[in-house]
């Protein structure tokens, strides 16, 4: 945090912006702070802030905390995390808070709830191209009349990206007959390769994989499919319009943007198409669930729960999909990045502008 305050310090003058993104850099607002006070600190935490009885056991509570509050605005995906940090100031620090902002050392720490969404205009100019529609067509001819239960997740521990290929072998099990009219594409995108753990999770999930084939499969017909590398945005956009249902079910997550990706495909009316034909299942312990609440909620923990809501999304009534979509879709448009940064920049400007003032 030293390291990065430095070479801030380096590239800015009285009056400027810093804009700090997550956990990693908790200590460098005060560090900032102490330094240039007249400079304008905001800060997002993209991932959950842990509740207060978490909290009180981190060695160095004190000491994080208070590097948060040299900020002028902190923000979070949502309420929830908000409020236990709020907690956390006064449990650990005995800083007394309002609703909205924590008076700490004769400044006003502005609190506010920023929600991520996708990038709205990126993904709706690769709905509208040759592209996405080819790819769509090579997948209709891949799969036929099978349909694709999609889970799309970086490679991480907190993806549950086990717990749904479990479910997923559990649904096997319950409807055997879905070995033949449905496929599932699991994509694990590469994440930390260089790191030992996430090797071994993805050997443990490919065992994984082998398995539930080896179960489930027969000669010709797997039921499970295994793509372990990064993909345009063109393909994941085709994925996400063609997929009947979306597998969002990590463990913890603080929002996920594929959910909201998936949400904003589907209703997309892309080159005048029909839209909305996939239902999205989503853990409740994702930031999105908050948001999406159209969506079919599920405890990752719970197998064979999110199995049965796997077979809920394959059977439900098209007027209801399309109902639930509309309805998220509307929603992912308000949250889209470029307003995120507009609205969090306006905020952190009003909240250092009241400090200086004061």
């Amino acid at each position: 945090n030293r390291r990065f305050a430095d070479t801030v310090l380096e590239r800015t003058v009285a009056g400027d912006r810093v804009w700090i993104h997550d956990f990693h850099l908790f200590l460098l607002p005060q560090l900032l702070r102490e330094a240039r006070p007249e400079l304008k600190i905001g800060f997002f935490l993209h991932v959950p802030f842990p509740s207060s009885e978490i909290w009180r056991i981190v060695p160095q509570r004190e000491e994080l905390l208070r590097g948060l509050l040299g900020a002028d605005y902190l923000s979070f995906h949502t309420a929830d995390y908000l409020r236990h940090f709020r907690d956390s100031c006064l449990r650990v620090l005995g800083l007394g808070a309002n609703p909205d902002s924590i008076q700490s050392e004769g400044r006003r720490v502005a609190l506010g709830v920023d929600p991520l969404g996708p990038d709205v205009t990126t993904f709706q100019a690769v709905l509208d191209t040759e592209a996405v529609a080819g790819q769509m067509a090579q997948f209709a001819q891949r799969w036929g009349d099978r349909r694709l239960l999609l889970s799309v997740e970086r490679l991480d521990y907190t993806k549950g990206i086990l717990h749904t290929l479990r479910s997923f072998a559990r649904l096997l099990e319950l409807e055997p007959e879905r070995c033949q009219d449905t496929v599932m594409l699991q994509v694990p995108v590469p994440s930390r390769e260089e790191n030992e753990s996430y090797r071994s999770l993805r050997r443990e999930i490919e065992r994984e994989v082998g398995r539930i084939n080896g179960t489930y499969g027969s000669p010709g017909r797997m039921p499970l499919e295994f793509l372990h590398r990064s993909i345009d945005t063109s393909e994941l956009a085709a994925l996400y319009r063609y997929a009947s249902a979306c597998l969002v079910t990590p463990l913890r997550d603080g929002m996920n943007l594929v959910a909201h990706e998936f949400v904003l495909c589907q209703g997309h009316d892309a080159a005048g198409k029909d839209a909305a034909r996939g239902v999205l299942v989503l853990s409740e312990f994702a930031g999105a669930a908050l948001s999406l609440t159209r969506s079919l909620p599920v405890n990752p923990w719970d197998i064979t729960a999110v199995a049965r809501a796997m077979a809920s999304a394959l059977q439900m009534p098209e007027p209801e999909r399309k109902d639930r979509m509309a309805e998220m879709y509307e929603q992912v448009l308000q949250l889209d990045s470029a307003g995120w940064t507009t609205r969090f920049l306006r905020r952190l400007d009003r909240a250092a502008e009241h400090n200086l003032q004061n």
